[in-house]
């Protein structure tokens, strides 16, 4: 408590220094932010397959599965084609990827950490001589991926025929006292995905632990920012028809608050822009130092 006194003190003095020196009373405070890019792209790429707890241990697999139960590290995941598979592989990538093009749709992506430091390789492979695989994934010994080796990419009419979409795009659903919309149904190995999209009241302006835990009074986290990212890139694809289904009335935005934010000297918090597919970083300057009013939130379900 004694670090969000000295906070708020020195957030009391920078306005009062301000509005000082300003001829209007109340001048508006600058909401620009700045768009970033830089990421775990490592730790995306690995929360993209299956999501891990803090210690690195298993949870739940999100893409793909498994088909042959001797060798739990193999996952599937349908597409027909190279194309469509390379489509699917490149979701997972970072918002500006470091990917070479050894030869047509022979890709190798080289990830990095938030400070631009390698973290080995992924490849992406077409499969030309085997019919029941069009292209498959693999990453190199040093790569510190986990709880899988290898991702096949198989022909749709090869999957298990029980395994069928429980929901259609566009429904809406109710879960935690919420109502999701799902904007993407499952398919052959792809999660669905489920959004739910809202603005914290101005009541809420002062409780300073919903800034930092990103918890909303049902007890679901906002989004995290891969899967921020592949809501944004849905969204894209038909901008309109997601605001229609998505967006509550009056609550309009492009952006939303995810789980992410910065501490130190420079706190901040982040938004996904849903129209771009892209981080932008505010400072609490910028949103108030104690509000998350500014901007609607998002939260994702792959149920």
């Amino acid at each position: 408590m004694k670090w969000y006194l000295l906070y708020f003190v020195l957030a009391a003095s920078v306005m009062l220094t301000v509005s000082s020196c300003s001829e209007d009373d109340s001048p508006e405070v600058p909401v620009d932010g700045v768009e970033v890019t830089a990421c775990d792209e490592l730790q995306m790429f690995q929360n993209y397959i299956v999501m891990t707890d803090d210690e690195g241990n298993f949870v739940e697999r999100v893409y793909g599965k498994v088909l042959n139960e001797a060798d739990t590290t193999i996952v599937s995941i349908g597409a027909d084609n190279v194309e469509e598979a390379r489509k699917i592989f490149e979701r997972w990538l970072a918002f500006e990827p470091n990917v070479q093009e050894t030869a047509p749709n022979v890709l190798t992506y080289y990830p990095k950490d938030e400070d631009g430091k390698p973290q080995g390789e992924i490849y992406f492979t077409p499969v030309n001589d085997d019919p029941t695989c069009t292209a498959r994934v693999t990453y190199s010994a040093e790569t510190p991926l986990r709880h899988f080796k290898q991702i096949d990419f198989i022909p749709r009419s090869l999957w298990p025929e029980n395994d069928q979409a429980v929901r259609a795009k566009w429904e809406t659903w109710k879960s935690g006292g919420i109502t999701w919309t799902c904007i993407r149904p499952s398919a052959e190995g792809v999660p669905p995905i489920s959004v739910y999209i809202d603005r914290r009241s101005k009541a809420d302006e002062n409780t300073p632990e919903w800034i930092w835990d990103h918890w909303d009074e049902t007890g679901a986290t906002y989004a995290y920012e891969e899967s921020a990212k592949a809501v944004s890139e849905i969204a894209m694809e038909d901008w309109d028809a997601f605001v229609e289904h998505c967006m509550p009335e009056g609550k309009y935005g492009e952006e939303a608050y995810i789980n992410k934010k910065k501490t130190g000297f420079a706190d901040g918090i982040y938004v996904i822009q849903l129209k771009k597919a892209k981080l932008k970083f505010y400072t609490f300057w910028e949103v108030g130092v104690w509000s998350y009013t500014h901007h609607n939130y998002i939260k994702c379900s792959f149920k």
